[in-house]
């Protein structure tokens, strides 16, 4: 019989892990995120095809229509700020419209990029970043 030997790889020696201080993050903000919200954070994430995330969207749905008061109905659209972007070209404009995509960041870059892929011709102006786009 024969006994491998089996080589021990040591703990690494590293800095002790300090608490983490509560901060202000605001990117891409502002979003100043309440201890409230953190907390709820906690739970287990639930199916987004399933029952439980289907009765979230009817209970925040009835509360918008009250919001808004309105009987009419209002859509949610769970997507990332990509995901609205890339929805509001590919449902608002055909191949070759011309869009104009007003830049001051990211944000605007990624919609001018996104008109691109969907073959619009994108006038694009760009304004220096942290300041607001000046409309004359």
């Amino acid at each position: 019989m024969t006994t491998q030997t089996r080589k021990t790889i040591p703990v690494p020696q590293v800095e002790p892990r300090q608490p983490i201080p509560t901060q202000n993050l605001r990117i891409p903000g502002p979003t100043e995120v309440p201890a409230q919200i953190l907390a709820e954070l906690a739970w287990p994430m639930i199916n987004h095809r399933g029952p439980e995330f289907g009765a979230i969207v009817r209970r925040v749905t009835a509360r918008l229509q009250y919001f808004f008061q309105t009987e009419s109905p209002v859509m949610t659209f769970p997507a990332s700020g990509t995901g609205g972007q890339e929805s509001a070209v590919a449902n608002c404009f055909s191949h070759g419209d011309h869009v104009i995509a007003i830049s001051i960041g990211n944000f605007g870059d990624r919609l001018a990029t996104i008109a691109k892929k969907f073959g619009l011709d994108v006038t694009k102006i760009d304004f220096p970043w942290g300041e607001a786009a000046d409309p004359m």
